[in-house]
C-alpha cells in the first residue's frame, strides 16, 4: 500500500509540473483582411491566425470571462464605422462583434470589475456594457481623442489622447459618466499612454515631437485636474515614439522609437529604429539602435509596439522594410541597463502594424501548439509528459504483480 501511495504522488507531481502556463503573444495585423496572430513565446512558434474584422488594431483582455476584444473598422474609407470583435480565448475562435462603437476606433480598455468596456474613436469615447454587448453611453464632448486610451488602476478615470484643431493633447474623464474633467495641450503627435501602477502619474508619447510628457492627476478642491511635470523626457533618438510601456514596479519606461516623425518615408531613411529605456527615478536614458543588436536584421527597422509579459520580459513588434515588408517579434532581455536580443521570430509577411498594441497573457487555458482545426469550446489537446507515462507504466506493472501475489497467497 505504501508503494502504491508513492506511485500516486509521483504521478500527481508529474501532472502538476506538466501544466505550466506559457506566455502567448496576440498581435493584431492591421490590414484589410483583419487577423490576430497568436504566438507562443515559450516555444517561439505560431499557434494560429485568427480571422477577425478588417483593420484590427488594439486588444484588451477581459479579466474573468476568457474573452479577447479587438477594435476594428469597416473597409469603407469614408465612414470607417467601428466595431469591437470578440475572440474566445479557450479555442481561439472568432465569436462576433459589437457594433456602433464609433468611427475609426483606436483605443480600448476594460474596467477592473470586467463590467464596462471603453472605446476611443475619432469623435469621442463609447462606454459598452460587456454582458449585453450594447453601447450605454457615447460621449462626443471630448477635447482630445482618436489616438490612445488608458485607465487608472482602480478604474475611476480614463485618459485619452488625440488632436483637436491641429493641437495634440490629453483629456481626463470620469469613467462612470464619461464627463471630461480636464484636458491639456502637449507636444505634437500625442499618442500612446502608459499609466503608473501605484502613483497618480501618466506618461504620453508625443510621436512627432520625439518627447514623453509626464502628467499627474490629483484632486484640487472639488475637481480632479491634470498637472504637467516640467521634467519632460526628450528622446535622444529623435521623433517617432509610437508606443511606450512602464514596468510592473513602476521604475522603468520602455519606448519604441523609429527616429522619424512619419512612417511615410523611403526605406533608406527608415534605417534608424531604436528602443529607449528610461530609469524613472534618475531619468537616466539609454538608447539601443536595432541594427546594433547581434544577429538582428541590418536595415529597415521600424519598431512599433512594445509590451511586457507577466514575468517582466520585454517584447517589441518591428516592421522590416528590407526585401518586402514583414512583421517580426523581438524578445529582449535587459541586464544592467543594457538590452540584448534573446529571440527573433517572423510573425507575418507583407503586413504593416499601424498604431496598435499587442499583449502577452499568462494563458493556462489557451491551446499551446499549432492548431490545424478548431477545437470545441472549453477543450484543448491533452499533453502527457514522459514522466507521467513512465509512472503510469510502473503503476500498471505494480498492480498486475500485486494481484498475482494475492492469488498465490489464497
Amino acid at each position: 500500500m505504501r508503494i502504491f501511495i508513492v506511485f500516486l504522488m509521483l504521478i500527481l507531481l508529474s501532472v502538476s509540473f506538466n501544466v505550466s502556463a506559457d506566455d502567448i503573444a496576440f498581435v493584431p495585423a492591421n490590414s484589410e483582411k483583419g487577423k490576430i496572430i497568436a504566438f507562443n513565446l515559450t516555444t517561439q512558434k505560431k499557434i494560429i491566425e485568427i480571422e477577425v474584422g478588417s483593420y484590427s488594431t488594439v486588444l484588451a483582455f477581459h479579466p474573468y470571462n476568457k474573452k479577447l476584444y479587438v477594435t476594428q473598422r469597416e473597409l469603407d474609407s469614408s465612414s470607417q464605422l467601428g466595431t469591437v470583435g470578440i475572440v474566445n480565448m479557450v479555442d481561439l475562435s472568432y465569436e462576433g462583434e459589437i457594433i456602433n462603437v464609433g468611427s475609426n476606433p483606436t483605443g480600448i480598455v476594460i474596467n477592473p470589475e470586467g463590467i464596462e468596456m471603453y472605446v476611443a474613436h475619432r469623435t469621442g469615447i463609447a462606454a459598452i456594457n460587456i454582458a449585453s454587448g450594447e453601447v450605454e453611453n457615447q460621449q462626443t464632448d471630448v477635447t482630445y481623442t482618436g489616438a490612445g486610451l488608458a485607465m487608472s488602476p482602480e478604474g475611476n478615470f480614463l485618459f485619452a489622447t488625440g488632436i483637436d484643431g491641429g493641437i495634440s493633447g490629453v483629456s481626463l474623464l470620469d469613467a462612470f459618466n464619461l464627463t471630461e474633467l480636464d484636458s491639456m495641450e502637449l507636444d505634437a503627435g500625442s499618442q500612446a499612454i502608459a499609466v503608473h501602477p501605484s502613483e497618480p502619474l501618466i506618461y504620453v508619447a508625443n510621436q512627432a515631437a520625439g518627447t514623453v510628457s509626464i502628467l499627474s492627476h490629483k484632486k484640487s478642491g472639488s475637481h480632479r485636474v491634470l498637472t504637467l511635470d516640467d521634467r519632460k523626457i526628450h528622446l535622444n533618438s529623435g521623433a517617432g515614439s509610437y508606443d511606450l510601456k512602464i514596468s510592473q514596479d513602476g521604475s522603468t519606461l520602455y519606448i519604441t522609437n523609429s527616429g522619424l516623425a512619419s512612417t511615410n518615408t523611403s526605406k533608406d531613411e527608415a534605417d534608424n529604429g531604436f528602443i529607449t529605456v528610461v530609469d524613472l527615478n534618475s531619468r537616466k536614458q539609454y538608447n539601443k539602435e536595432f541594427k546594433e543588436f547581434e544577429g538582428a536584421f541590418v536595415s529597415g527597422f521600424h519598431p512599433r509596439a512594445v509590451s511586457i509579459s507577466p514575468d517582466g520580459k520585454i517584447h517589441v513588434v518591428v516592421d522590416i522594410w528590407d526585401s518586402g515588408t514583414g512583421l517580426y517579434l523581438y524578445s529582449l532581455e535587459e541586464k544592467n541597463f543594457d538590452l540584448k536580443v534573446k529571440r527573433t521570430a517572423l510573425l507575418d509577411t507583407l503586413t504593416t502594424l499601424q498604431f496598435g498594441e499587442f499583449i502577452q497573457y499568462d494563458c493556462d487555458f489557451c491551446p499551446k501548439g499549432e492548431i490545424t482545426r478548431v477545437l470545441p469550446t472549453g477543450t484543448r489537446p491533452a499533453a502527457l509528459s514522459p514522466i507521467f507515462l513512465l509512472m503510469l507504466l510502473f503503476l500498471t506493472i505494480f498492480i498486475i504483480h500485486n494481484r498475482r501475489r494475492m492469488k498465490r497467497k489464497y
